[in-house]
């Protein structure tokens, strides 16, 4: 019952932190587009953010995000393929 409960509590507490982390990320990408930041830092955080959603199980944001990312980096040219993610 100890081991349930245990293994409850840490997945609740995984999908509280992916939750607040995401919400942390929608702000900062706010601010991103306010800036007006290049594509490459952009794909950057779209691609965070497709992770976030991922790791909630959030399929189709996930989706969604990727697919922005990559419209960045086609943009980008050959440098698209030397990007770090964060």
């Amino acid at each position: 019952k100890q081991s349930i409960l245990s293994k409850t509590s840490k997945i609740y507490l995984e999908k509280c932190f992916f939750f607040l982390l995401s919400i942390f990320s929608c702000i900062q990408l706010k601010h991103a587009q306010e800036l007006n930041l290049d594509e490459s830092e952009m794909a950057i955080i779209y691609s965070s953010l497709g992770s976030i959603c991922q790791d909630l199980q959030q399929w189709q944001e996930s989706i969604d995000y990727f697919r922005r990312e990559m419209s960045c980096r086609i943009g980008l040219g050959s440098r698209a393929d030397v990007e770090v993610f964060v």
